[in-house]
């Protein structure tokens, strides 16, 4: 009997197949202490790393370490462990020590004593031994030997090597994950993906993979970083690390950090949160599968910011940001700098801010806003709210029933497909309706502006486009067409003032082409 295997093609290859418990998802406690003839002779940095990694462990697995006493078992240790095969607990279940002994090529290695040096014949463990071959440098967090005796650990606890085969399933992890990116259990040593043998960049402690399978084997302990938390990654840490976090609202930042910065809030070994200038002083941040984090706030470098599934606010600073949401109602800011900013699925609201930006609504019903700056701004599909604001615009609606607002600047204005209603606002203005049945509406002092692919109801088209004039421009539909002017061009309508509209290949306007509010 073995424990069973998990629905998640990056778990199985690391499941050996026995925990301490016997069975999957079943949390417990394990005793511990390390291999010494007094709690004085105890290796410091051994026992620091040891504690280190195991105290990682219990945040996000439902697994407690309790520490034993040297002097307390000392005693008791050589008989329990003289009964080969005897089924009940002993005093002691996991053991540490350095062991400068072990043969060439191997840093460490872990042991289950009732079973001689080969695995539990079942799937419940009894004891475990876990020997490192390390000085006390190399015992440091970011050493060879810290990641050696997270490695062992693993084994400690029910892990296997997921790039040999040799787990319960026999299958592997895909090559391009069998890197310390995505888990510190690969046979090879070291394996530090794209930045071999960099010590800074090593993993500070189980990796994405590794994490959801002892959450598969012990359960998830949910209650670690279930409030709502603030990750700041500022580049002071140069690490390699994976984040659980078991709920409420929270956000990862690089305000703190003046450089560029990449903020992925996706999961999975492919997606990672990552500040540095280069691979020898980078920090590397992935989130555990099952950690939701909802919010990103970049700095002021030229950012990347990545959204998920939930609802986001993803806000870029200053620098050019590119900012893309996924699925659900997100919220993007570009602010300073000439933004690239994408909406995703959803129905999402996005503001360039300041200076030249780039925005796309993609599907769902979006509110997009330029602000300042010359701004190229697409809604997709959905029926979208979109706003040029201040600066020569180029807004497009594509498909849906969307509304358009040039604002202040010479704009260009495209509705597309469906029923688009179109205010070109103040500048010289071109606007486009395009198929479906639009609405042009002109406000005191629009400037001069002019229409293309008018279809109203003197065109003697099928579809019926109508101008909305203010008012205050005009007094009545008959002034309206008082004015209006057949030329080479097409129609021109001048109001004077700085005020005209030019309906591009018109030949003729009738009273129906217009109203007045």
């Amino acid at each position: 009997m073995s424990i069973p295997g998990s629905g998640a093609s990056y778990v199985n290859p690391l499941l050996q197949g026995w925990s301490w418990t016997g069975k999957a998802g079943t949390g417990t406690t394990v005793d511990y202490t390390f291999k010494a003839t007094s709690e004085q002779a105890v290796d410091p940095v051994l026992r620091e790393a040891v504690n280190s990694i195991l105290n990682g462990i219990s945040e996000y697995a439902n697994i407690h370490f309790n520490y034993n006493l040297v002097s307390s078992i000392n005693n008791q240790l050589q008989q329990s462990r003289t009964i080969n095969g005897q089924q009940n607990h002993q005093s002691v279940d996991l053991i540490f020590s350095v062991d400068t002994t072990l043969a060439p090529g191997i840093l460490g290695l872990t042991t289950f004593p009732f079973f001689g040096a080969g695995p539990p014949t079942e799937s419940k463990i009894l004891a475990a031994d876990v020997a490192v071959n390390a000085t006390p440098a190399e015992l440091q967090k970011g050493g060879e030997g810290y990641v050696t005796l997270t490695h062992e650990i693993g084994h400690s606890l029910g892990l296997s090597h997921p790039n040999t085969g040799e787990s319960q399933t026999g299958v592997k992890l895909p090559v391009a994950e069998q890197t310390s990116d995505a888990t510190v259990m690969n046979s090879s040593f070291p394996d530090f993906g794209p930045d071999d043998f960099t010590a800074n960049i090593r993993p500070q402690g189980m990796q994405i993979d590794d994490i959801a399978a002892l959450q598969h084997i012990y359960g998830a302990n949910r209650n670690f970083h279930a409030g709502n938390d603030l990750y700041d990654i500022n580049g002071t840490e140069v690490k390699s690390r994976t984040i659980w976090d078991a709920g409420g609202v929270d956000t990862i930042s690089t305000a703190n950090y003046s450089g560029d910065s990449v903020i992925d809030l996706r999961e999975g070994y492919k997606n990672v949160t990552q500040v540095g200038p280069s691979s020898a002083s980078r920090t590397n941040i992935w989130l555990a599968y099952g950690s939701n984090i909802e919010h990103a706030q970049a700095g002021n470098g030229n950012d990347q910011v990545f959204g998920n599934s939930m609802s986001n606010i993803l806000n870029g600073a200053g620098g050019n940001d590119v900012i893309r949401g996924a699925l659900g109602n997100d919220t993007i800011n570009g602010n300073q700098g000439n933004d690239n900013l994408f909406g995703g699925a959803g129905d999402d609201t996005i503001a360039g801010g300041k200076d030249n930006d780039t925005i796309d609504g993609f599907t769902g019903i979006d509110n997009l806003v330029g602000n300042m700056g010359d701004d190229v701004i697409t809604g997709g599909d959905g029926a979208d709210s979109i706003q040029g604001n201040e600066g020569n615009d180029i807004l497009s609606g594509d498909n849906g029933n969307d509304i358009l607002r040039g604002g202040f600047g010479d704009d260009q204005i495209f509705g597309g497909a469906n029923e688009d209603i179109i205010f070109g606002g103040p500048g010289n203005d071109y606007m486009n309706g395009g198929a479906g049945f639009d609405i042009y509406v002109f406000e005191a002092g629009f400037g001069n502006d002019t229409i293309g692919g008018f279809d109203g109801a003197g065109a003697g088209g099928g579809v019926l486009d109508v101008i909305k004039i203010s008012s205050a421009v005009v007094a009545n539909v008959a002034a309206i067409l008082a004015l209006a002017v057949v030329t080479d061009s097409g129609v021109v309508i001048n109001f004077g003032g700085g005020n005209s509209i030019t309906l591009i290949g018109a030949t003729n306007v009738v009273a129906d082409d217009f109203a007045i509010f």
